[in-house]
C-alpha cells in the first residue's frame, strides 16, 4: 500500500504541468557561479599580465563589451613599460549580487600580491608586492550557459 502511495505521488508530480525536470538555481547557487565567473577571469587577466597575450581575454569576455579594449590598453601599457607580471596570490572578500535575469553586476574587495618581470629573461624586476585592497564592480552578461565579463571598474572605497 505504501508502494502505491508513493507511486501515486510520483505521477502526479510528473503530470503537473507546473513541475519542472530541472529546477530553477537558487540565487545562492547563482552567485556561487558568478563568483567562479569572476575568479575565472582573474586567472585568465594573469595569464594575459605574464604573457602580454591580449586576446587571451576573449574567452571569458562579451564581445559586445568594453573589457577586451580595456585589456589591450593594459598590455600596451606594459609593453611601452617593459614589463610583464606575475601575480602570486589573490584575495576576494565581501561579494555583493545584484542579478537581473541575463546581467549581473557583481560588488567585491579585491587584493592580490606579485611582481613584475622582464619580458625577454622573465626575471623578477622587483620584490613581491601587496596592493592595498580595491573595492571592484563587475558587469557580467549570460552567453548560454557562461556568464562573460562586459566591464570591470575599480570603485572608490567610500562607494
Amino acid at each position: 500500500m505504501k508502494r502505491l502511495f508513493i507511486l501515486a505521488v510520483l505521477a502526479l508530480a510528473a503530470c503537473n504541468p507546473l513541475a519542472s525536470s530541472t529546477p530553477t538555481p537558487s540565487a545562492s547557487e547563482q552567485e556561487v557561479v558568478l563568483m567562479k565567473a569572476v575568479k575565472h577571469y582573474f586567472q585568465v587577466f594573469d595569464q594575459v599580465r605574464s604573457t602580454g597575450n591580449a586576446s587571451l581575454i576573449d574567452s571569458v569576455t562579451d564581445p559586445d563589451g568594453v573589457d577586451r579594449s580595456n585589456t589591450q590598453a593594459f598590455v600596451l601599457d606594459q609593453q611601452a613599460k617593459h614589463h610583464l607580471s606575475i601575480t602570486t596570490h589573490e584575495i576576494f572578500t565581501n561579494w555583493k549580487f545584484d542579478i537581473q535575469g541575463t546581467q549581473a553586476t557583481v560588488h567585491y574587495n579585491y587584493q592580490a600580491s606579485g611582481y613584475n618581470i622582464d619580458p625577454q629573461t622573465r626575471q623578477p624586476l622587483e620584490s613581491e608586492v601587496t596592493l592595498k585592497p580595491e573595492l571592484q564592480l563587475m558587469q557580467l552578461r549570460k552567453h548560454g550557459a557562461d556568464w562573460l565579463v562586459f566591464e570591470r571598474d575599480v570603485l572608490p572605497q567610500n562607494a
